[in-house]
């Protein structure tokens, strides 16, 4: 099997991570063979992972502010340049394919968890639409308290609104067309869009990137879809994606690459449980 790209491989050796497949990384036991995207939880750690952020050095494009009411959760992602948004394992998926809602998991560089997502959606659409499939996503914070909703909808389109407190939208990530190379990120608040660059090759073995880019093409962040072999020696096998902050962006335009997130791995990875 291939290892990815060159531009995959060279990622990997430039930014601090083996984001490729590493060897040994397929077992033989069935469970293992079987396993979709995610693992176990990963651990708190007393320093923060370190993993270069090639957007650090992208002096601040977008300068439009929204006052949000405040929360915890918010204030650690508006502090960070990087976050970890992990998807877990469902047992009852890996015993018997039946397909369930999707849960994840999104950490601050010391693998301390922020928030917790998970789908609501019913039984007929997991079955017969698959990834193409309405849900909500709900976001809860630590205590349990459901903080923002996401709504995916694909009756016009494809799109995922999200809303924070719950009943105020704060922008929505737009699939723009069948043929199309990238997503559109629109603010509710009128700010300048953002577009989610596909790459050119989605690599099951490899890492895929997903630039974030202004109308004029300067970067503000990225979307890096890592294969589980980048966190193998240190956590475990699961793969997860990391986000990428441009330093100044604000807080609702970081909510909004996060909520990005979960529309690219419908679109590009719930179909094939393998990779």
């Amino acid at each position: 099997m291939m290892s990815g790209s060159p531009h995959q491989q060279n990622y990997g050796n430039q930014h601090g991570g083996h984001y490729n497949n590493q060897p040994g990384h397929h077992q033989s036991n069935n469970n293992n063979n079987k396993r979709r995207r995610g693992g176990a939880r990963l651990q708190p750690r007393n320093t923060p992972l370190e993993i270069a952020n090639p957007i650090m050095t992208i002096p601040p494009i977008v300068q439009v502010v929204v006052h949000l009411p405040p929360h915890g959760a918010l204030n650690v992602i508006n502090a960070t340049t990087c976050i970890l948004v992990q998807q877990c394992v469902e047992v009852i998926e890996v015993l018997t394919d039946f397909e369930t809602s999707n849960r994840y998991i999104v950490h601050d560089m010391f693998m301390r968890p922020i928030l917790y997502a998970y789908e609501v959606s019913g039984v007929l659409g997991r079955v017969f639409a698959g990834s193409y499939r309405n849900f909500d996503m709900m976001f809860s914070d630590l205590y349990g308290q459901t903080v923002m909703r996401g709504l995916r909808r694909t009756n016009s389109g494809d799109t995922f609104r999200l809303e924070y407190p719950i009943g105020n939208l704060i922008g929505v990530v737009i699939v723009d067309g069948c043929c199309a190379k990238q997503m559109i990120i629109r603010m509710s608040c009128g700010g300048p869009d953002l577009h989610v660059v596909y790459p050119s090759c989605v690599s099951g073995c490899g890492t895929s990137v997903f630039p974030v880019v202004t109308g004029n093409d300067q970067k503000v962040g990225e979307i890096v879809r890592c294969y589980p072999g980048f966190f193998k020696q240190a956590f475990t096998d699961a793969d997860m994606f990391l986000v990428h902050f441009n330093p100044g962006l604000p807080i609702h335009f970081k909510l909004m690459l996060m909520a990005a997130v979960f529309l690219t791995d419908f679109v590009f990875f719930e179909d094939d449980p393998y990779i």
